[in-house]
């Protein structure tokens, strides 16, 4: 049996060559999925959980996008507003997701009457989209289509068919090519293969990548 390892971040993104996007959550669970997604497609994510590490994040070279984590009740909602207010003023230009929720001790009809208020609020604001909590992802994988458009990528391995991309395997690094080359290699033969590697490293690209170039394709 021939182990393939794909920690070498094999990611795959359409959009987004080197793009930065600003994640401004502390709950793990968000924060999970929201790398888990960006892994996928190559973006670059950088973490916030404070109002001074946010507008740091936003110096020199910026964000593409920002998520904003608030809350749906209490006075961190007002908090995040405010901070929002600032990003508006040092980024105008830069895509801003609020990301608002649950609500606590409230029922089911309480807390969609608040997202409703706090999103109509959060576009009159300034924001391009509005998320609640716990998070979607196909919504949060749609919003990066088209906040972040038109982005080029140097990709190491492609495949496409009736014009539509099977995938794309994104990164320069040594090992990640030379696990590209092992898979390419391996492909035509008949020998069972076992990939591994953390999530998000891109295990399913590289089986994509060997069956698409197998004899079964």
């Amino acid at each position: 049996m021939n182990r393939i390892d794909s920690t070498e971040k094999g990611k795959m993104r359409q959009h987004g060559d080197n793009a930065n996007v600003l994640i401004v959550d502390h709950e793990p669970q968000t924060l999970r999925l929201m790398l888990e997604i960006l892994a996928r497609r190559g973006i670059v994510p950088r973490l916030a959980a404070d109002r001074k590490a946010t507008l740091d994040a936003l110096d020199g070279n910026g964000c593409d996008l920002a998520f904003l984590s608030t809350a749906l009740t209490g006075a961190g909602h007002a908090d995040s507003f405010k901070l929002l207010g600032e990003i508006r003023a040092v980024a105008p230009e830069m895509p801003v997701v609020m990301m608002a929720g649950p609500a606590t001790g409230t029922g089911a009809e309480s807390a969609l009457h608040c997202g409703t208020q706090m999103a109509v609020r959060a576009i009159q604001a300034g924001c391009r989209d509005f998320l609640l909590k716990p998070l979607d992802g196909p919504a949060v994988e749609n919003l990066l289509e088209s906040l972040l458009p038109n982005r080029r990528v140097a990709t190491a391995a492609s495949a496409q068919e009736g014009g539509h991309p099977l995938y794309q395997i994104v990164g320069k690094c040594p090992k990640l090519v030379q696990t590209i080359t092992l898979a390419e290699r391996i492909a035509p033969t008949s020998v069972p293969v076992l990939i591994s590697g953390e999530s998000g490293t891109g295990k399913e690209l590289i089986s994509l990548l060997i069956h698409h170039k197998s004899r079964r394709a």
